[in-house]
């Protein structure tokens, strides 16, 4: 493992596509008996899923094949709404089709509850948004952590930071097409918020922003905003200097345990 060859750690990747943080305390319930981790790493992105943290508790969405989550069939509706994300991140590459696209989605997307994908999430551009999801993200997080620390086992978060929060050119066009009122908008919020909330809980957080933002290559897909090779190889690559740091990483690997991470 880079300057530790002799260090062999086994993850565990247990995250799904659209999953939130009460996603992640079900299925820690279920399965921290059983894995038995050394460490578990929470990715969240700030901008987006403290906001599902402010919603009601979602019924269970995956089933568990060997202890991995896998998908459910999902609903047509939920389908439509993936279809149509795809194709607007497909369409952001031709701009002249991607404007007009936008424009003409933009009400019958509000209409239908659909919006506009790929967007600027509320707590960049509404600030009332900040006390919204204080409480609840705060609360299903400290449950989290109430879990793993009945089990022995440190929690650490790693945010997940939207393209825009890394890419300016990405985020000047999304100001040219949203026209968000930029006296309320503000691109650090949520991880200011997020930061706050870990800080209170002694959870500690990496932010991976300015490592991929310091990237002479691309990090993200271009039609598809998740990171690419280059941007996970970054992110792993500060992740693991991180829990170096916080004196994590030196703990996992003990003679008489094996060390998987749930991400």
């Amino acid at each position: 493992m880079g300057e530790f060859p002799e260090r062999r750690l086994s993850v565990i990747n247990a995250g799904m596509a659209g999953w939130g943080l009460w996603h992640y305390l079900d299925y820690l319930k279920e399965m921290l008996p059983t894995i038995k981790p050394d460490l578990v790493v929470i990715a969240m992105a700030a901008s987006g899923d403290m906001l599902k943290s402010n919603k009601p508790k979602p019924p269970r969405s995956y089933e568990l094949w060997n202890g991995l989550p896998v998908p459910r069939h999902s609903s047509i509706a939920h389908r439509l709404k993936w279809t149509l994300s795809y194709t607007n991140q497909w369409l952001k590459g031709h701009s002249h089709a991607y404007i007009l696209f936008r424009r003409l989605t933009y009400w019958p997307g509000r209409w239908i509850g659909l919006s506009k994908v790929p967007h600027f999430y509320p707590l960049v551009t509404d600030p009332t948004y900040e006390r919204r999801v204080l409480a609840p993200t705060t609360k299903v997080l400290k449950e989290i952590q109430s879990l793993c620390t009945d089990a022995g086992v440190p929690i650490v978060v790693l945010d997940v930071p939207r393209i825009y929060e890394v890419d300016q050119r990405d985020r000047q066009l999304r100001i040219q097409l949203e026209r968000p009122d930029l006296t309320r908008f503000d691109i650090q919020r949520p991880i200011r918020v997020l930061r706050g909330i870990t800080q209170s809980l002694h959870i500690p957080l990496y932010n991976p922003t300015e490592d991929l933002a310091a990237s002479r290559e691309a990090v993200y897909f271009a039609g598809f905003e998740h990171w690419n090779v280059a941007g996970n190889r970054i992110v792993a690559k500060g992740l693991r200097a991180f829990l170096e740091h916080q004196g994590l990483l030196f703990k996992l690997n003990t003679p008489s345990r094996s060390a998987p991470a749930v991400r």
